[in-house]
C-alpha cells in the first residue's frame, strides 16, 4: 500500500503527488533568504553604486522588451516611455522625449 503524498501515489492525474504546503514553505523561505541577501548587498553599495545599478537594470529591461517585441532598442526606449506617459498630464518635454 502506498502513502498519500508518496510519489509512488500518482492520484487520478497519473502523476506523482506532493505536499504543496511543504514545497511552498520550502519556495518562501528560499525566497525570504534571497530578499535578505539583496538587502544586505544593497545596504553595503554606495548611492552611487546603487544608481548604476539601477540604471543597468534599466537598460537590460529595454533589452529584453526590444529582443521580445523585435524593435531596435531606441525604438523599445520610445514606446516604452510612451506607455509610460500614458494617462498623464500632457509633457511637452515628454512628447519631444518619447516622439
Amino acid at each position: 500500500m502506498t502513502q498519500p503524498g508518496s510519489q509512488r501515489d500518482a492520484g487520478h492525474s497519473g502523476h506523482p503527488s506532493f505536499d504543496k504546503g511543504l514545497i511552498l514553505a520550502g519556495v518562501s523561505a528560499v525566497a525570504q533568504k534571497l530578499r535578505q541577501e539583496s538587502r544586505e548587498r544593497l545596504h553595503r553599495m554606495t548611492g552611487a553604486e546603487r544608481l548604476a545599478e539601477a540604471l543597468m537594470l534599466g537598460q537590460r529591461a529595454i533589452a529584453a522588451y526590444a529582443a521580445a517585441h523585435v524593435l531596435e532598442l531606441d525604438a523599445a526606449r520610445r514606446k516604452l516611455e510612451r506607455a509610460a506617459q500614458a494617462g498623464r498630464r500632457p509633457s511637452r518635454v515628454m512628447n519631444d522625449l518619447a516622439g
